[in-house]
Order: structure tokens, then sequence, then C-alpha cells
């Protein structure tokens, strides 16, 4: 392992184009049937530089030593004690390091008996402080403690699809998952903490094979969430083709809806062409497949939050491509507060620190930590 010291300054700012403003937030908010819905202009409110990022530290892992060797990360989380959980898709473990980069235990090995894992592919530190791992193989939910001991699993195999586990505090949890039918639905679900579901947040029609639509590729669904600072669920899906994000509380009832005006980015003949060879190479699509791409780009690609209650929604940049990490910035209320560029992809935001994991100069992946210093306040 070897801690890279602190690198210049990286200033993120808004999109190219913009002016400092010089007005209040020119969105409105209102009630409808019971529900906060927050209405918001095509531009934020902050129209300069919003952020700045200082690298503060970069863990490679080890060449010589072993079981500090990275060999496919994918995935991390951070405790409330800053320690930071690496998940090694490639050595199926979970790695372990102090907040200051300092190796401190592996969590797992390969294997099929307790506290090992078959295939992991989502680490997650929950709100009691335990360790979750999605391991998709043994189509198991694992919860073990912060020292890698077993505490219980909980089985998904009659879970199709079952994507992105979230606990609540109380032990609630929130998940999707396909439903296989004539006509297949894809549902967002509160769940209790052994897994039995409480009630369906929301249901989504889903086209089955042979039809496969671009942005929603093999998930067959335009569901995307997360979970506030509060514990409350912020849904969108993008394969509608308006821009609206919803907050549902711990209960699952809806609390606010989070509208933005938007110019929808038109897909040409001759963007299709890039977009097919993103996805297959140069290879020609499967035959047997119905291969949808709209008209226009989606108005969203994904949802993040951090601890503070701001809410980062990943959007397609001017041009119609992800170049960089292009983002929409609510703040708690709902309120669009800026538009931003990251230069490293979002992963976790904990105690104003982003960590994220990144390809160095060399080709390997790396975990990395950067200071976040807001220029505006929201």
């Amino acid at each position: 392992m070897r801690l890279v010291p602190w690198s210049a300054a990286i200033l993120m700012c808004t999109l190219p184009g913009c002016a400092p403003s010089e007005t209040g937030w020119q969105g409105k908010i209102e009630s409808r049937d019971g529900v906060t819905v927050v209405h918001n202009p095509r531009e934020p409110l902050h129209q300069g530089p919003v952020l700045e990022l200082k690298e503060d530290l970069s863990i490679r892992g080890s060449e010589t030593e072993e079981e500090q060797m990275f060999q496919d990360i994918r995935t991390l989380d951070v405790d409330p004690e800053g320690n930071i959980y690496v998940l090694d898709e490639g050595a199926a473990d979970i790695k372990v390091f102090n907040g200051a980069g300092e190796y401190m235990r592996t969590i797992g090995r390969q294997g099929q008996g307790p506290g090992e894992f078959a295939f992991p592919i989502m680490v997650l530190v929950t709100p009691q402080t335990e360790i979750l791992v999605h391991d998709m193989n043994q189509r198991a939910l694992k919860i073990l403690d912060r020292e890698g001991n077993l505490l219980r699993q909980l089985s998904i195999a009659d879970k199709f699809q079952f994507t992105g586990p979230r606990f609540m505090p109380g032990g609630r949890m929130v998940g999707s998952h396909l439903v296989p039918a004539q006509q297949p639905l894809a549902e967002l679900k509160l769940f209790d903490g052994e897994l039995e579901p409480l009630l369906t947040i929301v249901p989504r029609p889903v086209e089955p094979p042979p039809v496969l639509h671009y942005f929603a590729g093999n998930s067959m669904t335009g569901l995307r969430w997360n979970l506030n600072s509060r514990s409350e669920v912020v849904w969108g899906d993008f394969l509608e083709p308006e821009y609206v994000l919803h907050i549902h509380d711990v209960q699952g009832n809806l609390l606010r809806t989070i509208e933005r005006e938007y110019d929808a980015i038109r897909i040409t003949e001759a963007d299709k062409e890039p977009l097919l060879r993103k996805m297959f190479g140069d290879n020609p699509p499967p035959p047997q497949w119905d291969i949808r791409i709209p008209d226009h780009y989606p108005p969203f690609s994904g949802i993040s939050c951090d601890d503070s209650g701001r809410i980062y929604v990943k959007i397609y940049a001017q041009d119609g491509q992800e170049v960089g990490e292009a983002y929409d910035v609510f703040d708690a209320e709902g309120r669009y507060m800026a538009q931003v560029t990251l230069p490293v992809p979002l992963m976790v935001m904990r105690d104003d620190f982003l960590y994220t994991i990144m390809d160095n100069a060399d080709g390997f992946r790396e975990v990395k930590r950067f200071k976040m210093s807001w220029l505006q306040e929201f």
C-alpha cells in the first residue's frame, strides 16, 4: 500500500456558459392533494463555481502483501469513524482501511460457506453499523459485523434482479426487483428486516425480451433511487418523459415531488451508431433483439445523496454524451441550486468528503478521498 500526498486543489464548476446569479431562486413550492410540489426552473440558483475538491488520500493497495493487493475493486462504503470498506470483486473479499489509509483487515474470501462470498457486487455500511454484502451468485444478502463475522443471511432467490438494498434506521429495508408475469413489473418496495415485503412504493411495467430499451439495458427498467439524509426514499424513472423525482417517508407515504423544467436533448441518426458501438463493440446487435433507442436522451441517469441533505441527479451533458460526471444539485427541500461537472466518479459522500474509485495513470484502480469545500452555502 502507498499513500499519495495531497494534490493541488481541483475546482469543480458549473457547466460552461453561466454567469453569477443576482436573483433568488425562481421556482415555486405548492401543495397538491397534501403533497408538497417543488417546481424548479431550467436554470439553478447558483451559476458560478460552487465547490472545490482537494484530494487528501489515495490507496493503491499493496504490490507485495497479497492480502492487501487490489484485483478488481468496484464499490466502497465508509462507516461513521471514517473506516473505508473496499469491495474487491476479483478477490471476493472486502479490504478495510482506516481514515489514514492504513490497512486494517480483510473480511471474507472466495467460497460458499458462512462469511464467504461467491460473487459479491455491493458493500454497504448499515445505520446499525453492520456490513451488508450483496452476493449475486448465492442470491443472498449477507449481514456481518465490522470484524467480518456473519450475523445473518437473507435469501433473495425469489426476487428476480434484486437491486440496490438499503437499510433504514429501525431495521426496515428498501429495494427493487422484477416481478415476472405476462406483463412484467419493476417494483420498488419497502421490506421488514427479514426481507418480507411491507408495501410497494411504485410499480413500473417493463417490456420483456426480445425488447431492449437502450438506456435501461438488462435491468429493463428506468427506476433509479436512493436514501437521503433523513432516510427517505428518493426515486425517479428516467424512461418517463418528464424530469420528476419523488420522496417517500420511512412508512412509504409520498411527501414531496421535485420537478425541473429542462430541454430534452435529441438523439440524431448520427448518434445511434456510436451508441450501439458502445453497447456491442464492433459486433452488430444480435438479430433476435429489438433494440429501442428513443428520440431523446433521458432526463437523468442516476440519483445520489449526501449526509447534508443534498440530492445529486446525474444528467447527460449538453451534447448528449456522458462526458465527465455532470450533476444537477438540489438542496434538502428540493430546490435546484447548481449544475456541476465532477472530475471524478461520485460514489460516497460523508462528513464533507467524497470517496471514489478511479483508474490511475498506470491503468490500475485505486481508492481516493477528496475534501469538499462549498463556495456557496445551501
